[in-house]
């Protein structure tokens, strides 16, 4: 049975000196909780499966997001990494990953799933260092690792606060030993009309909300202005290209653009509020 995820968090916090904020998450990968069938936008929460908790720690020189519901302790590490997308015992429902015949030597126990069979992935899977990560990992049946392009995530039934953060530990040497993503070539796949925008998504096209939050926080009211002046003229255009594709996985580039987008709409509502005040 896994332990109290929300002590645990608590606990951690505690060592760290930091608090556990609020959260209101739905994660696709691990959350079952229903959609209204007449409002699909509207998610009948299951009790404990929501993730309503979450914690910001540094470890190893990186900033890891923690998130936990009443099942899962979910860590999110941040990085520009340059691998294939893929997950590693549990198939990654965000980007529809399909279960391939692979698998990483001496662990053949572990199912890889990703969107294709290609000689990247084989050679990802062969890394000492992924096989090192996965011997202090040790998933269990529902826990898996998920490799993006803007860093790894790893879900996790942890008994204690020592197991979560000795894992942490594990992916955050596994970020060190991966090549850097150059992101030039995968950006100049969206349409020409956004190439102005690529300058600022290396700032602003950030996928941890609260690593996010802090750099609005941090950033002068010329500063914000100046970054939504840029990039709202293009809010409808992102909107049209990323519902473009459908049914179809985002790419990479195509995410990283509707991170920009939602970055410049939460500085908007940050100025309007200090103008109220």
């Amino acid at each position: 049975m896994t332990a109290d995820t929300i002590a645990l968090l608590k606990k951690i916090a505690k060592q760290f000196g930091k608090s556990v904020r609020n959260l209101n998450g739905y994660d696709a990968n691990v959350c079952t909780s229903p959609f209204h069938p007449e409002r699909p936008w509207e998610i009948l929460a299951l009790p404990g499966d929501i993730f309503r908790h979450k914690l910001g720690i540094t470890v190893a020189g990186h900033k890891v997001t923690l998130r936990a519901n009443a099942e899962f302790v979910v860590a999110e590490i941040p990085a520009d990494i340059d691998v294939e997308l893929v997950s590693i015992n549990r198939r990654d429902k965000l980007f529809q990953l399909k279960e391939t015949s692979l698998r990483v030597p001496d662990f053949p126990e572990l199912k890889v799933f990703s969107r294709s069979s290609s000689e990247d992935i084989k050679e990802f899977l062969g890394l000492p260092s992924l096989r090192q990560a996965l011997g202090k990992l040790r998933l269990k049946q529902a826990e898996s690792l998920h490799i993006y392009r803007n860093g790894p995530v790893l879900y996790s039934q942890p008994e204690s606060s020592e197991e979560i953060l000795q894992a942490v530990e594990a992916v955050c040497d596994l970020v060190e030993k991966l090549p850097p993503l150059d992101d030039t070539a995968e950006l100049n796949t969206l349409p020409r009309e956004f190439k102005k925008l690529f300058p600022l998504m290396r700032t602003w096209a950030i996928s941890d909300d609260e690593l996010k939050s802090e750099i609005l926080e941090r950033k002068s009211r010329k500063e914000l202005a100046e970054f939504v002046a840029a990039v709202e003229p293009y809010f409808p255009a992102i909107n049209e290209y990323l519902d473009s594709f459908g049914d179809r996985a985002h790419s990479e580039a195509a995410v990283a653009l509707g991170r920009l987008a939602e970055c410049a709409a939460d500085a908007k509502i940050i100025l309007g509020e200090n103008q109220e005040n």
